[in-house]
């Protein structure tokens, strides 16, 4: 956020909700100013300004005729705050600038913080720096003492009910007055999304509620300044909107993927076909990023519904899967539509955007997941339509589009033939990704200037972030061969630039400006640039403008840049040796070398973690020959099986030589190592020399190793040798280098091309049942709980994701093991610790997690002896199963239990009537005439809840033993001669004589217990299913209230 004033900015800092800046007013002249406020987010900028007046210090005689020429009295001295003199007054508890007058108008002081007023009667004004409350006025104050204005609450909860039905608050303001003062009035800026102004007269701030009742006062537009009168007493100033609850939602255009060059918009339409505004609704966007709520600036009412605009076109933004979410209110439920979307996962470049009949296209694609990563081996396909609707196709299935040399970068050329606009369309498929990217290109045989880029479409700023960009221009101007133009690029606001253009900025954007003077027709700018280190991102560059003396000229389309770090896992060479190889073999066996020296430094560890202590170590050259000397081995923690692809390895060694004759160079290979079976797999890298000779500093020597193919195996190991060459090294005794690292402060290090898996074991998990072992105490029908524990021994890595089975097998020392269920088998899981039945799925391993208390509530189905266990699956671990045989266990037979449960429609009901609970699940059953004038007379009439196919008691056979049970069912007490209550199977059962059948017919319920019929045992929830009605006769206006009891009995 930034203020200015006079000229002077100055950036505000933001602590809760109050934004301040400081502005030096001393460097202004007396007068009055417009103090503005500017503010941005991700989409748009917004700015708001009021007047202020600036007086500074002045002396005696400058105060004297200063009163003078106002027509005050001139020996009228006003309060000198330096001396202690007058009263200090606040404006408010919110931030605002408060300016005093007298009752001629005169300005007597103003200020933020607080003003110095002498004994008297003024008039203040306030100007808020808030959102919601925008200004008061206090006229005739009396200042007799230090006081505050207004304590003004602007964020006062929306916790409680809307004055009336059908609405819900959206911003309640609630004012106390803290001075006596004879008017005054406050304005507030209505809410966007609001319709209606409620206003409570007598506010309780301790207890946040109204005590005279709000009073519907008027209907303001949203986002409107209204000014309201203050009384004196402590005031409330609600806005409200009717709630849009029970409405369902429709997009009213079914777009759900766009393109990085794209703006999703969205018609939000009722599913009813009725208009809806937003007024009542909340809209969130859900992206990689988390969630927020839009910003009503970008919703705005359509036709029949509104619309809902992600903003103006960004050179920024997140590419990813998003969802577009409509939240309502229904009482004190949150009721969410959700529309998933798509943008900016497929990006397309050409590296010129105009072309001649003949010359090649050369597309660039960028395929990215729905969280923005970068996606190998997707299904691309192009189709290019030609001026007269000619098509070309290319896809990788045909081998038309290639993969390019990094994951997500893939490349096609095609001929440019017909003048005239081509459009391409792009599509990649892989596994969530369906994303799609329109561009074009220009086929002319003349045009004015030609653009050529020279960038990258994609870019890893943990290696590189200084992004050459290179523009070149041709021009075919005929005569302009030695003419001067201007060259404009435009990029995203948060680069970091390099260059000798003159940088401006505009908004979200930089501009950088060239002054070129063509040769030979031809001109070019240069650039590096810097982003920001967040990712995934994709960034707009362009489009390049040239001017001449004959306008402008600008190019076709911008250059889209995505930014993604290649995964990739760094080893550092640490100083301990805890993973070396047993006997790791020289790289002589690899490659035939021949060594100069037997002997080696040491064998050490290479980790993703780096050390704590720094190391270095000197090997001495003991020979004048030419040759290689071994100096150290590196090896890896186990790796978890897998293939890595040919791609290039880098090692970055911090290193020396003792003198600048001694020769000496770095010597590097890479294989894979089987450390159980003491057995090569293969080498990774051939033996390289390092061009560059060490110097008599130490200092990072980078090299870059050629890797082949290689498939590893679980617990294979890495190997990193580090050779010296010597070439006829001067002193055979005081030849040496010199190796660094260990820590941050000596950093050696191999960076894999990809991510490398590392092999975690998970450990054998314990098991515990709460009984001991060949108990008699769990019996049939019974629930018991079972507890395991579970551990990943990955000292820095993890076991990756863990499926937890709990298992059981029949007889002592059975090996014939079945998963634990809720459908079938002698032992059946009924829930675990997180609601959910065994087993238990993709359960995170951490390093080093012991993730314990993985629970199962278990039931006993059969009598028998049996033995339980627990298995641990882990996506980088092997298996691993408890023991079963120490926890065997023997299943009596229970006495059996005849249960059942009794539920009631879940909607439906209204608070004080079928409803208890403040929702609109029904709790007891509400039956209403429709005729309550006098005495009714209505049969058939059903409770809140009830429908022709919701029945209102739905029992659920919930017995030990396969049973079926007999519901009887009674009133507590008789119903007066103008009720009956009946009830039914069926909801036609209904019958003005019921003959107790209530399979076809009707049942009455009296005090006498009947049989209301059979609730079947099965597996669902809904045994047995009953229609109630209350048949009112002759009834006056009152109420009755009975309790029915419902009971089970055995078959």
């Amino acid at each position: 956020m930034l203020f200015s004033l006079g000229g002077i900015e100055t950036n505000a800092t933001v602590n809760g909700g109050t934004v301040n800046g400081d502005i030096n007013t001393e460097m202004l002249p007396n007068g009055e100013y417009d103090l503005n406020a500017v503010a941005c987010n991700d989409f748009n900028c917004y700015s708001e300004s009021i007047s202020v007046s600036v007086l500074n210090d002045m002396d005696a005689t400058d105060a004297g005729a200063a009163a003078s020429a106002d027509g005050s009295p001139e020996n009228e001295a006003g309060p000198d705050p330096e001396k202690g003199q007058g009263f200090s007054i606040k404006p408010s508890n919110i931030f605002a600038a408060l300016s005093v007058f007298d009752a001629d108008g005169n300005l007597v002081d103003s200020g933020t913080e607080k003003v110095m007023l002498p004994a008297g009667v003024f008039n203040a004004r306030l100007a808020f720096f808030s959102d919601s409350v925008q200004g008061a006025e206090l006229d005739g104050i009396a200042i007799d003492s230090d006081a505050e204005l207004l304590e003004v609450n602007a964020e006062v909860p929306l916790d409680f009910p809307a004055p009336k039905k059908k609405f819900v608050w959206k911003r309640i303001v609630s004012v106390k007055p803290k001075i006596n003062f004879s008017s005054g009035e406050i304005t507030i800026r209505a809410p966007y999304g609001s319709d209606t102004l409620f206003v409570c007269e007598k506010w309780d701030s301790g207890g946040a509620k109204c005590d005279s009742g709000w009073v519907k006062t008027g209907k303001p537009g949203e986002n409107t300044d209204v000014s309201l009168e203050l009384s004196g007493s402590e005031q409330a100033f609600g806005f409200a909107a009717k709630s849009l609850a029970g409405k369902n939602f429709r997009l009213g255009k079914q777009k759900e993927d766009f393109s990085a060059s794209e703006i999703p918009e969205f018609e939000i339409l009722s599913a009813d076909e009725t208009s809806v505004s937003a007024g009542g609704a909340a809209v969130f966007l859900e992206g990689p990023d988390g969630s927020k709520e839009i910003d009503r600036s970008q919703i705005r009412q359509g036709e029949k519904g509104f619309i809902v605009s992600l903003g103006a076109a960004k050179r920024k933004m997140r590419p990813g899967a998003y969802r577009i979410v409509v939240k309502t209110q229904d009482g004190e439920d949150t009721i969410e539509q959700a529309f998933p979307f798509q943008w900016g996962l497929v990006s397309l470049n050409t590296k010129k955007s105009i072309y001649r009949p003949g010359e090649v296209v050369e597309l660039i694609a960028v395929v990215l997941d729905g969280a923005g990563k970068p996606v190998c081996g997707a299904d691309v396909n192009m189709s290019i339509e030609e001026p007269g609707s000619a098509k070309t196709l290319r896809s990788t299935g045909e081998g038309t589009i290639m993969p390019g040399g990094e994951c997500g970068i893939y490349t096609a050329e095609f001929p440019a033939k017909a003048e005239g606009t081509n459009l391409v369309k792009v599509n990649a498929l892989a596994g969530g990704v369906d994303g799609s990217f329109d561009t074009n290109f220009l086929v002319k045989q003349d045009y004015d200037f030609g653009i050529v880029r020279q960038t990258e479409s994609k870019i890893d700023p943990t290696r590189n972030n200084s992004i050459k960009v290179r523009i070149d221009v041709e021009s075919f101007i005929p005569g302009s061969s030695t003419g001067k133009i201007q060259v404009k690029e435009y990029v995203p606001r948060e680069f970091d630039l390099n260059t000798d253009a003159k940088v401006e900025e505009s908004g979200g954007t930089k501009i950088l400006v060239w002054d070129r003077k063509f040769a030979e027709g031809k001109a070019f700018v240069e650039y590096a640039y810097s982003v920001p280190m967040e990712w995934p991102r994709l960034y707009a560059l362009g489009r390049a403008e040239i001017n001449y003396s004959g306008g402008t000229f600008t190019e076709a389309r911008q250059w889209y840049v995505a930014v993604d770090p290649i995964d990739t896992t760094i080893f550092y060479l640490r100083n301990t040796a805890e993973y070396a190889a047993s006997e790791p073999t020289p790289n002589a066996a690899i490659s035939g070398d021949t060594f100069i020296g037997t002997s080696t430094e040491g064998m050490y560890t290479m980790h993703p973690s780096n050390g704590t202590t720094a190391t270095g170590k000197t090997t001495i050259v003991g020979t004048t020959s030419t040759g290689n000397y071994r100096a150290a081995n590196f090896t890896s923690p186990m790796l978890a099986a897998q293939t890595i692809s040919a791609a290039n390895w880098t090692t970055s060694i911090v290193a020396s030589e003792n003198g600048s004759t001694d020769d000496l160079y770095l010597r590097e290979s890479l294989w894979v190592w089987d450390d159980a079976n003491d057995n090569l797999v293969g080498p990774i890298t051939t033996a390289t020399t390092n061009g560059s000779e060490l110097s008599t500093s130490s200092r990072d020597k980078t090299q870059t190793l050629t890797g082949k193919t290689i498939q590893i195996g679980n617990k294979d190991k890495l190997v990193l040798e580090i050779d010296l060459y010597g070439i006829t090294p001067a002193s055979a005794t005081t030849s040496r280098a010199d190796f660094n690292f260990g820590n941050a402060n000596a950093v050696s290090f191999l960076t894999a091309p990809v991510a490398v898996a590392l092999y975690a074991q998970a450990s054998v998990p314990t098991v515990d049942i709460p009984t001991a072992d060949a108990n008699s105490s769990i019996t049939t029908g019974n629930d018991f709980l079972v507890t395991a524990t579970t551990a990943c021994d990955g000292t820095y890595f993890d076991c990756g994701n863990a499926t937890v089975n709990l298992q059981w097998c029949s007889g002592a020392g059975c090996s014939t093991w079945a998963d634990a269920n809720s459908s079938s088998g002698a032992i059946r899981s009924v829930t675990s610790s997180n609601g959910n039945p065994n087993p238990s799925v993709n359960k995170p391993f951490n390093s080093g997690d012991t993730n314990s208390s993985h629970k199962w509530v278990l039931k006993a189905f059969t009598t028998g002896t049996y033995e339980l266990r627990v298995c641990v699956d882990g996506n980088n671990s092997d298996a691993n199963c408890s023991s079963g045989t120490d926890r065997t266990m023997t299943i009596g037979t229970g006495a059996n239990e005849y249960s059942f449960s009794l539920s009631l429609p879940s909607t439906g009901c209204t608070q004080g009537k079928g409803s208890i609970d403040a929702g609109t699940s029904c709790d007891k059953g509400y039956f209403e005439p429709t005729d309550l004038t006098g005495p009714s007379d209505q049969n058939k009439v059903d409770p809140e809840g009830q429908t022709s196919n919701i029945y209102f008691f739905v029992y659920d056979n919930q017995s030990s033993i396969n049973s079926d049970l007999n519901i009887d069912i009674n009133l507590s007490a008789a119903l007066p001669a103008s009720l009956k209550l009946k009830a039914s199977k069926i909801y036609a059962g209904w019958a003005g004589t019921c003959t107790g059948n209530t399979d076809t017919n009707c049942l009455n319920i009296t005090t006498t217990a009947t049989n209301l019929g059979k609730a079947t045992y099965s597996a669902g929830t809904q045994d047995l299913n009953i229609f109630l009605w209350a048949d009112f006769i002759a009834a006056a206006i009152s109420s009755t209230d009975r309790n029915v009891t419902s009971t089970s009995k055995a078959p």
